[in-house]
């Protein structure tokens, strides 16, 4: 019989199973003022590295987070003070935080956090460039090239009950299991496997949060829709594709954040510019005109907000892109015919008279496949045959080959983080030096206004080279319950990470 585990560790009664712990948070038709019942993957591990999901910030807070307007407010941080070139920054922390066992959270927390994560045995990535330096309990100075306290992602842990704990175990220590936090729920119970509950942190320093608890419940399988239309939870985060059944009911609602909020990771089509047909920018210019992009976003159900573009950019710079190329078939082909490419055996594909316009496109298993498919359709319809190659054994396999320049074409993500896509080890065979400089710089430089400058700078190389065809970004999407209120998409879309900020509305 599975054991329901309180905050101790110790068995509970065992006959109260994860039904009770469910129906207890209002996992029902009728509304409990309460609770709050979350589909979530993969175990009672969830706030924890391992799983590195977003519901970890209701349990371990980040410096800042997003407001509803998007602007950065204080969380852990209640003001910080950047150096002129924005690579040093002066940090003060929020003196009421607390650790759920009462403890203060201090700037200690915050460089052991650091020190922890930039660990070899640990290898998280953020910290590696990074160095904190503690003025005082609440204050200190973080320096760093690449990287910004102002993350609204980093969770921070607690020094005085990790730093005795073997950092090669880092990823199962038991502690994730039984975590002790400083956000707006703490850690109450679980079933193995099945099951976790929060509650509300009853004192938490910027106020209590509404929703009393949540569970979040594991291992069902599946969409989670079935689980949704019963009544038996109340979030479940979509495939945006699977979402008809539910799609004009009038229970639920639906939210969406755009992946990796700071700069717009966007699913993308890569060209191998050594490959004979694909190394031409005409090419390039011809297919990016007969892939109707925003009908992509429509089919696949995506948000229609989601902007299109062919530039590199970051969220500041959305309401400022320049007008993307426009899906127009017919323009395609004057292009195409224009560089040579006819169909002159009249069997339905374009050719130069002795090499079929044709090419391969990889791509991996999931949702970029079905993505492949509708693209192959389309350049079809302009004479262009794509042969899809599915690529399976997860995204490892499938990024390996990408960087060994094992393709012709392959659709994957791209950000602006990807600096090698365009410099001197680029794995496309596209080398612009200005582009890889000024990308290079954006990576380096903190400062906000030179950033952007910078990505507008390298906007011009992309409209004349087009080394690639930006598709939309990514986004993850979820379906909620109509009566909980207070989200906002984006960038507070994630009922996940907002849930100490929302609140129930049983009205009409």
């Amino acid at each position: 019989m599975t054991e329901l585990l309180d905050r101790t560790g110790v068995p509970l009664v065992a006959a109260v199973l994860v039904s009770a712990l469910v129906t207890a948070c209002g996992g029902s038709d009728a509304l409990n003022d309460t609770g709050l019942v979350m589909l979530a993957p993969g175990d009672e591990a969830l706030l924890g590295p391992r799983f590195d999901h977003s519901a970890k910030l209701l349990m371990f807070l980040p410096l800042v987070q997003y407001a509803r307007d998007g602007t950065i407010e204080p969380r852990l941080a209640r003001a910080w003070e950047p150096a002129p070139d924005y690579r040093s920054w002066i940090v003060h922390l929020d003196t009421r935080a607390r650790w759920h066992d009462g403890v203060p959270v201090t700037s200690a927390d915050i460089a052991f956090t650091a020190g922890l994560l930039s660990r070899p045995e640990v290898g998280y990535w953020w910290f590696l460039d990074a160095t904190i330096q503690v003025i005082d309990d609440s204050t200190f100075v973080y320096r760093s090239t690449r990287s910004t306290p102002l993350d609204t992602y980093q969770a921070y842990y607690p020094k005085h009950v990790l730093d005795t704990l073997d950092p090669a175990a880092f990823y199962d220590w038991e502690f994730w299991r039984h975590p002790i936090g400083n956000g707006p729920y703490r850690y109450l119970r679980h079933v193995p496997k099945t099951a976790l509950e929060l509650e509300a942190t009853p004192d938490f320093y910027l106020g209590t949060p509404r929703i009393e608890r949540v569970t979040f419940k594991f291992g069902t399988g599946g969409s989670g829709i079935p689980e949704l239309l019963a009544g038996n939870v109340h979030v479940v985060e979509l495939d945006p594709a699977s979402r008809a059944p539910i799609a004009r009911d009038p229970r639920f609602t639906f939210t969406w954040n755009s992946e990796f909020a700071n700069d717009f990771a966007k699913f993308t089509i890569f060209f191998n510019h050594r490959h004979s047909i694909l190394k031409h920018a005409q090419v390039r210019r011809a297919i990016t005109h007969a892939i109707d992009r925003r009908e992509l976003v429509g089919l696949l159900q995506l948000p229609e907000a989601l902007p299109i573009a062919d530039v590199p950019y970051t969220d500041r710079l959305v309401p400022h892109l320049p007008a993307p190329l426009a899906y127009d078939p017919d323009r395609a082909r004057a292009l195409l015919a224009d560089a040579g490419w006819t169909d002159r055996d009249r069997d339905g594909v374009r050719d130069d008279g002795t090499t079929p316009l044709a090419f391969t496109l990889l791509a991996p298993e999931g949702e970029a496949l079905r993505i492949a498919v509708l693209v192959q359709e389309r350049l079809r319809q302009v004479g262009i045959a794509v042969e899809v190659e599915p690529v399976g054994g997860g995204l490892g396999v499938f990024w390996s080959r990408q960087r060994r320049g094992e393709f012709d074409a392959a659709l994957g993500f791209w950000s602006p983080g990807h600096l090698q896509t365009f410099g001197a080890e680029s794995f496309l065979g596209y080398r612009n030096a200005a582009v890889a400089r000024l990308l290079q710089a954006a990576d380096t430089v903190a400062k906000p206004q030179v950033v952007d400058s910078l990505y507008r700078l390298a906007w011009r190389e992309f409209a004349r080279d087009i080394p690639v065809t930006y598709l939309f970004p990514l986004a993850r999407m979820w379906a909620v319950d109509r009566r909980l209120q207070g989200l906002v998409s984006p960038p507070r879309g994630d009922p996940f990470a907002s849930l100490g900020d929302l609140w129930w509305d049983d009205g009409p």
